[in-house]
């Protein structure tokens, strides 16, 4: 991971862009990629779950393995 640029060894793409950023910018930009990640990963396990409420209680798991494997 390049200390001067943690966005860059992160995301890579569009190189000519974030080469642009201060390393503080950069930073700063790595981080609220990061809780957008989360908050949306967050958000999707939340709907699958409010999805999966119109189930019956006892076929939930079983549903829930089919379709995602956990």
């Amino acid at each position: 991971m390049s200390k001067e640029n943690p966005l860059l060894a992160e995301l890579e793409e569009p190189r000519e862009i974030l080469e642009l950023l201060t390393p503080e910018e950069s930073a700063q930009l790595l981080m609220l990629v990061r809780q957008a990640k989360q908050n949306q990963q967050r958000n999707l396990d939340l709907a699958i779950d409010k999805s999966l409420e119109v189930l019956p209680r006892l076929l939930r798991i079983p549903a829930r393995k089919i379709l995602f494997g956990k």
